[in-house]
């Protein structure tokens, strides 16, 4: 009985690990997919910069849902966030290109990040039914 109990307990353990890990994977990949969503609205943005006429009026967003309103004086060139608190004017596409590369390797995390999630799922599912079993043996004997 006290094998059955310490393997109880190293199954509860395990189980409790892996839906940490789980939940861990999960919010990550929340968070890739809301980037992933974030870039392609920027390159849909960027490539609206492209074909708005110069003078027309735009709003600058500030944060927050806060915007400023400005004038549109530059629809060529951007400045573009290049890591590490730097950032560089870039021609549009250029911009595009760069943030289309970013979201390739975000979303190849993101499948990563799916297929670690199945793996933990799997093993959990393995797992589940011997804890089960195990949990109604002992409580049988303790009967």
């Amino acid at each position: 009985m006290e094998e059955k109990q310490n393997e109880l307990q190293g199954l509860t353990t395990e189980i409790e690990q892996l839906q940490n890990q789980a939940n861990a994977h999960n919010q990550n990949l929340e968070l890739l997919t809301m980037s992933v969503q974030e870039m392609r609205q920027t390159v849909e943005t960027l490539e609206e910069l492209k074909n708005t006429e110069l003078g027309q009026e735009v709003l600058l967003p500030l944060g927050t849902g806060s915007f400023l309103r400005s004038t549109l004086k530059q629809n060529d060139r951007v400045i573009i966030g290049i890591g590490s608190g730097f950032s560089v004017e870039k021609e549009i596409d250029e911009a595009k290109a760069i943030v289309d590369k970013r979201i390739q390797e975000t979303d190849s995390a993101v499948q990563q990040t799916r297929e670690r999630v199945a793996e933990i799922s799997g093993r959990l599912e393995e797992l589940t039914p011997r804890w089960q079993n195990l949990y109604r043996e002992l409580q049988e004997q303790t009967r």
